[in-house]
């Protein structure tokens, strides 16, 4: 099963791209190979609830892991995937 790794700003719900901006199009996120590196990258933004989403390209299969602990509730769900009609 082909996934993704990337993150996400919970609370604009823009994707941190390559280049250190953020972007509304989650196409262009960062990609990580590891969940481990998301969250030790998610850790330098301080000032933002962060969340890891692991896409597998279906909006209810997917699965989502804040950057800090204790904000488990503050997640934002993809209500739809633009990788679904592409795959």
């Amino acid at each position: 099963m082909s996934r993704r790794i990337i993150m996400q700003e919970v609370n604009t719900c823009l994707y941190l791209a390559p280049n250190g901006s953020w972007t509304a199009n989650c196409q262009a996120a960062k990609t990580y190979e590891h969940t481990y590196q998301a969250l030790l990258e998610g850790m330098r933004y301080g000032d933002k609830v962060l969340q890891v989403v692991w896409c597998f390209r279906n909006p209810s299969m997917n699965l989502y892991m804040n950057v800090r602990p204790g904000l488990e509730g503050l997640t934002h769900a993809c209500l739809e995937c633009p990788l679904a009609q592409a795959a």
